[in-house]
């Protein structure tokens, strides 16, 4: 047959536009030109004076893209809803050529708002159906949603009143899942539409499903039609709904909901309760959520088996456009807010990162955002996980843009005059607001829990209001390809060139199920391939507004074949098939393969290892610290409690002191004979303190154990006696009496306390902390060395450790003989503060400086303990940080600094922040906060965008930047291991990523489980922050273990401990024998947790009266060295005892002086 000269013509054409394009190909993706593709959708908008973005709301929300294979010739076809025109079909020609089928398909849309757009088989015929949504300032009747039937050869005949399914709210987006496993696919509908009420105001919760912006849920009646059964299922929280997500988040096999809500409504996760109702638990698994959340989705991101979450919002990345944004902080509208009943949100995207199930059935989520470096992507719409790279670990791509940039600061002051203008005054003031007019966002994953920014570098260097948007391989390459649907711009088709330059494999897998859900949307995969687990759950809406394509994809990375594949269908039924090759697509149908019954988990469930033991609830009454000092990065007033364990009455028994919150006093549990604690109380005017590191240790040489507790806070003013520490003397029989005269009389406000006999006298000397100044941020505490007479205490700081009383805001210390020399050393570390080192000579300590492995080590430090983590017998150190899930970032070479003085000559201290973007210094911090400060640069920076191009020494003046000495730097943030090398100093090593999600405050290290290798159990979280970073809240406990060649491996993610830690100390229960750990927590009950939930402990070994250190000896050679302290971590005292290990031989130890007095065999 010959071919027309027309379809010569053709193919000619197309080569040449492939050649061109290749020449294009050096980016991983090329936007192919619409002389190419054929598409010229555009979802074009059309604004006057009466309709706009300022008379309805969602004017700029965007529109949705579906990929699908409408005509089963194994390329997928797409759809793009419009918002104003009409939406259209096209139809894939190969090559990534398309054909408009629109006209004559049977889709007419024009006239109606539609939104999102959802792709089912729902009469099970084998042809792909359109589900489109409509929303918009209409009528009911131009609301009425539309079901569009595939009769074939692009033809559609619209019966959505047919099967039930022709809702007229105000619908964003639907999903098609069998929520109730019956075997067919029912319905959710998501509702976004604001009352006169307003999105924000503050108000009580509407629970009822009362408002018109409540989902709704559709059960398949399994005769074609559908029923509304949203009120008997429980589907009847408001919500301003913009993403939603199906997945099985409890992994109990039954499909769940996820909903990103806008405005001030709370996210929603429905979990399924198996009888056809839900239950929302979303302020019991996340931490805190987005605040204006928009699209969201659902997958594996590293790779652990688990369900992740994304969810976007639109903060910006720069300070420009953040400056723009943010009028002040807002706490106390966030204040309100919870007091509300609303739960925690905040103005980011958020990445929660799942941890696993707890004891209660529920999973946990950690929110990692700042961490992975996916927080700020501007006014975003839709995320998508997908392995854009094929290298086996999925990345993430972010849609980007709004044509009037309503957030604009000067815009909102400005429209507040609005009432003066008519409609036509007010429209032409609009026209004149610029948009938010962005790049789409491309993150590569880095494989450790974060992203790299490939945007420009793979080839997504053109801005545009970009909404919905889909992956699919249009060209059956084995590459995923994107297409975005744009405002007021033509639709991108983007091929990925990643073929070309990479050796990267991969699996693509194409189900087909039973009758009734033959999408086998439900279904799990977890695919095994050298050692790697991917994990994937097979649903179609996803992102914003859109649909993906059906057609399932791995990337393999270079990784020829993989082992096995673990299928899962909707019924529960699973099979497995083994050693595919790669590089090839794969059908998979249910009836062709035997089925065989099983547990299918695609992760374990770890339960919270915790006993019922007896604990004390910290009560802190709220202080505002922010409306004294606006540009405070966190509270001073919720450090507390500390914890102290010792055996009080020598019967061989841990006890402890847990401190309480002003207003309430601290207690001391003592530890009964049989089981259980007897609670010991303190004189009645310990309540006036707030409590924070606590001691026991022989203050007064008679044989018993003192309590010393120090006083602390930002409450009161510098001064007040509420900051006297205090000291309690036992009386040999359990009882404590206040010392009315044995310290100095210095009211300071404090943090730790730590003991030693640093001048060798043979008693115990202390160093207390100083915290700060009060209200005085970023000014030092007054830090203390108090040496023992006798019971008495004496202030010799100035004379035996010169600059050590000023030294900074210290939050811990500890007593260390670092060189080996047998003077204990002092290791402070502090918030602004170097890791320091007071070498003690001879009993004078001196300022060590230029230490390897301390020096440029400034940080915001909270926590410092130490062990012989790689058993060489030389002491090392673990140093807890803020960590790196936080927005304030920082380096040596570009370092987050602090200046203060008194800026605006009124008597009191302003500080400011700052921090370094493209080599300029900005300050950090909202434009009416620091004009809240110092009132005079209103004058200078009288509106938001004078304020946003503001450099720092452009508000304080290069001559005060150049010669202040009020002023410091941060150089890390990271939580590290100290290695001591000798008399090489330290080796200074970042923990992995996942020690960095929280700030580290609880440190304990040691051999927990006796398999011969060191531990590391980190907690700690911080909740009083600004909110526009918010609470760092992601930490759960974290476990690591430190293996023969220093590597260290995440030993366990999941041990249960939430909250708002702050000291962890062990205790050994002398009835069950069994080492438990317990935290205190600011304002919450304090937790206890076994870390191995099991007897992994013989009895302590007999303390040694004058032991100082001891040296551990193992039968396969290794040393272990153990010092003895009073005193360490966060807050945190410690019983130093040692455990009868498996392969410990003998244990020597060692006096004050490094004298052998006794040697332990085993």
């Amino acid at each position: 047959m010959k071919n027309s000269p027309s379809l010569i013509a053709t193919s000619c054409l197309i080569v040449f536009l492939l050649g061109l394009i290749s020449c294009q190909e050096s980016a991983r993706f090329t936007a192919l030109p619409i002389s190419h593709t054929g598409i010229e959708f555009e979802n074009t908008l059309l604004e006057d004076e009466f309709f706009n973005i300022l008379t309805y709301e969602y004017f700029y929300n965007g529109a949705g893209v579906a990929a699908a294979d409408f005509d089963n010739d194994g390329l997928d076809d797409l759809v793009f809803t419009s918002n104003m025109g009409n939406c259209e079909i096209y139809a894939n020609k190969g090559e990534f050529v398309f054909e408009n089928k629109t006209p004559g398909s049977g889709i007419v849309t024009e006239g109606k708002w539609a939104t999102g757009i959802a792709i089912v088989d729902i009469n099970q015929d084998g042809l792909r159906d359109i589900y489109i949504c409509f929303s918009g300032p209409y009528g009911a009747i131009k609301r009425k949603n539309a079901l569009y039937i595939n009769v074939g050869d692009f033809k559609f005949i619209e019966k959505a009143a047919d099967y039930g399914l022709a809702d007229n709210g105000f619908s964003t987006q639907a999903a098609f899942f069998d929520y109730d496993r019956d075997g067919d696919l029912d319905m959710y509908l998501m509702n976004n539409m604001t009352d006169e009420t307003g999105p924000n105001i503050i108000r009580p919760k509407r629970i009822n499903g009362e408002m018109l912006n409540t989902d709704k849920l559709y059960q398949n009646n399994g005769d074609g039609t559908f029923s509304d059964v949203s009120k008997a299922s429980g589907i009847t929280l408001e919500g301003y709904g913009l993403g939603l997500a199906i997945a099985d988040f409890n992994e109990d096999n039954w499909p769940d909901i996820m909903v990103s809500n806008d405005y001030l409504s709370n996210d929603i996760l429905y979990l399924n309760q198996k009888d056809g109702t839900f239950l929302n638990v979303a302020g019991k698994v996340f931490q805190h959520t987005s605040y204006s959340a928009m699209g969201n989705d659902v997958a594996d991101f590293n790779n652990d088996g688990k369900i992740d979450l994304i969810e976007v919002d639109m903060l910006p990345p720069t300070n420009y456009r953040q400056k723009l944004m943010f009028g002040k902080t807002g706490h106390d509208r966030f204040t309100s807010e919870i007091k509300s009943g609303y739960e925690p949100q905040f103005m980011r995207n958020t990445l929660q990162m799942n941890r696993g199930i707890n004891d209660v059935a529920l999973p946990q989520f950690s929110e990692i955002s700042f961490l992975a470096g996916v927080y700020a992507t501007d006014w975003s719409w839709a995320p998508l996980w997908a392995d854009w790279d094929n290298d086996g670990w999925k990345d993430l791509f972010i849609t980007n843009g709004y044509p009037r940039d309503i957030t604009n600061r000067d815009f909102v002051d400005y429209r507040s005059n609005f009432h003066q203008l008519n409609s036509n005054e007010i429209f032409e003031e609009l026209k004149e607001l610029e948009g938010a007019y962005l790049g789409n966002f491309m993150f590569q994953n880095n494989q450790d829990l974060t992203f790299k920014d490939v945007s420009i570098d793979w080839g997504f260097d053109k801005p545009g209001y970009s909404s919905g948007m889909v992956f699919s391989d249009l060209n059956n390459d084995g590459q995923l390809d994107l297409v975005i649907n744009n405002t007021y711009s033509k639709a991108l088709v983007y091929k990925n060139n990643g073929q070309r330059n990479t050796k990267n494999q991969y699996l693509k897998i194409r189900l087909r199920g039973d009758q009734g859900n033959l999408q086998a949307l439900g279904t799990k995969i977890k695919l095994y391939a050298n050692g790697q687990v991917q994990y994937y759950e097979h649903y179609l809406t996803r992102g914003y507004q859109s649909s993906i394509t059906e057609t399932i994809h791995f990337g393999l990375g270079d990784k020829p074949q993989i082992d096995s594949l673990l299928i899962q269908w909707p019924d529960g039924q699973v099979n497995q098939l083994y050693n595919i090759p790669s590089k090839q697509v794969i059908t998979i149908e249910k009836k062709e393969i035997e089925k065989k019954p099983s547990n299918f988990r695609p992760f374990e469930v770890v339960k919270d290892l915790t006993e019922t033991l007896p604990t004390f609830n910290h009560h802190k009454k709220f202080y505002a610290d922010f409306n004294l000092q606006p540009l405070l990065p966190h509270k001073h007033s919720q450090l507390g409690p500390g914890i102290a364990v010792a055996d009080i009455n020598a019967d061989q028994r841990d006890d402890f002191f847990i401190g309480g919150a002003f207003g309430q006093s601290g207690v001391i549990f003592s530890q009964l004979q049989d089981s259980g604690f007897k609670t010991i109380s303190l004189p009645d005017d310990n309540s006036n303190f707030e409590d924070m590191g606590a001691l026991f240790f022989d203050a007064d040489s008679d044989g018993d154990l003192d309590l010393y507790v120090v006083s602390g806070g930002n409450e009161f003013e510098a001064g007040s006696a509420h900051y006297q520490d205090r000291l309690y003397f036992n009386d040999g029989q359990g009882k404590y009496e206040k010392a009315q005269a044995a310290l100095p009389n210095i009211s300071s406000s404090g943090s730790c306390v730590t003991g030693a006999d640093f001048d060798k006298d043979g008693d115990i000397d202390l160093f207390v902390g100083g915290r700060l100044t009060p209200n005085s941020y970023p000014l030092p505490g007054t830090s203390q060395l108090l040496q023992n007479e006798n019971g008495n205490f004496t202030e010799v700081v100035d004379q035996l450790a010169p600059g050590l009383k000023n030294i900074g805001m210290v939050t811990a210390a500890l007593w260390t003989d670092y060189n080996a020399d047998n003077w204990p050393d002092l290791i402070l570390v502090g918030e602004w503060m170097e890791i320091t080192l007071f070498e003690n000579q001879l009993g004078k300590l001196v300022l060590k400086e230029g230490l390897p492995g301390i020096d440029a080590s400034s940080g915001w430090w909270n926590s410092i303990a130490a062990a012989d983590i790689n058993q060489d017998g030389l002491t090392d150190y673990i140093v807890g940080n803020l960590g790196l899930n936080s927005r304030y970032k920082t380096s040596v070479e570009s370092p987050l600094k602090i200046h203060w003085g008194d800026f605006d000559k009124n008597g009191n201290l302003e500080s400011i922040i700052s921090f370094v973007e493209n080599g300029k210094r900005f300050p950090i911090h909202p434009r009416e906060d620091l004009f809240q400060q110092i009132p005079q640069l209103k004058k200078k920076f009288p509106d938001f965008h004078s304020y946003g191009k503001a450099e720092l020494s452009s508000l304080l003046g290069k001559d005060f930047l150049e010669k202040t000495k009020n002023s410091l730097t941060v150089n890390t943030f990271s939580t590290a291991l100290l290695l001591n090398r000798g008399n090489k100093g330290f080796e200074r090593i970042e923990l992995p990523n996942m020690a960095q999600i929280s700030p580290v405050f609880g440190i304990e290290a040691g051999d927990f489980d006796a398999d011969g290798l060191m531990e590391i159990f980190l907690a700690g979280n911080f909740h009083q922050v600004e909110v526009i970073t918010g609470s760092y809240d992601a930490s759960f406990g974290l476990l690591m273990e430190v293996e023969g060649d220093e590597k260290i491996r995440v030993k366990k993610q999941l041990i249960g401990l939430g909250g708002d830690v702050r000291a962890v100390a062990s205790v050994f229960l002398n009835a069950n024998k069994s080492l438990f750990h317990i935290a205190s927590k600011n304002n919450q009950p304090a937790q206890w947790v076994n870390l191995h939930g099991k007897k992994v402990m013989g009895t302590p070994l007999p303390e040694v009266p004058g032991a100082k250190k001891a040296m551990l000896y193992f039968k396969n050679g290794r040393l272990r060295a153990k010092e003895f302290y009073l005193g360490s971590a966060y807050l945190s005292q410690n019983t130093n005892h040692i455990y009868p290990e498996p392969n410990l031989i003998k244990v020597i130890y060692y006096d004050k002086d490094g004298t052998l007095i006794k040697e332990h065999h085993l």
